[in-house]
């Protein structure tokens, strides 16, 4: 002790040294809490999406019927809710299990493409029918939409197992 009263300066190093220390703990502590904050908005929304796939297999179940009757229902829906992935996914990427970002991936991609078949559906099969591509326009694009609702169905057992914190991994066959 009496050599820092004999050398004052070492106070002013210590404070400086201790200032650092808890300016780099601070800084960690808030990073650590923003990526956890991102990631819980990256699960809220799986919850809203699974909600709105309700709508979407509404939508698709419609669309067959028409089908089916040999009439045309145009499949614009609503998009999917989808902005706190965009924004974040690639600030959470590395603190994401390989599970987790191919489950994350996988759910939004059939997702987007899911959107981009139902709202290119209806000009698509005028197209088709117009031009005669298909022997069978209505059975083929029948046949579409139920791998479409079956695609969706797998959507919900990632989100469920995402949500549960035990990601379905993309690369082995899902579970019946």
């Amino acid at each position: 002790m009496s050599f820092l009263k004999n050398n004052p300066e070492w106070f002013a190093i210590i404070g400086v040294i201790v200032g650092f220390s808890l300016s780099i703990i601070s800084q960690y502590v808030h990073y650590r809490f923003r990526i956890r904050r991102m990631k819980k908005i990256i699960v809220d929304e799986l919850k809203v999406i699974k909600s709105q796939l309700r709508d979407f297999r509404g939508i698709i179940n419609q669309i067959i019927g028409a089908l089916s009757q040999n009439q045309l229902l145009p499949g614009n829906a609503v998009g999917v809710m989808n902005v706190g992935y965009n924004k974040f996914f690639e600030d959470v990427y590395e603190h994401l299990s390989l599970e987790e970002r191919n489950c994350l991936f996988y759910i939004h991609r059939t997702l987007v493409v899911g959107q981009e078949t139902m709202n290119a559906f209806a000009q698509e099969f005028q197209e088709v029918v117009k031009n005669k591509v298909l022997e069978n326009p209505h059975a083929a694009y029948i046949t579409k939409f139920r791998d479409l609702l079956v695609a969706y169905d797998t959507v919900e057992q990632m989100i469920d197992s995402y949500i549960a914190r035990e990601p379905i991994n993309v690369l082995e066959p899902i579970p019946s």
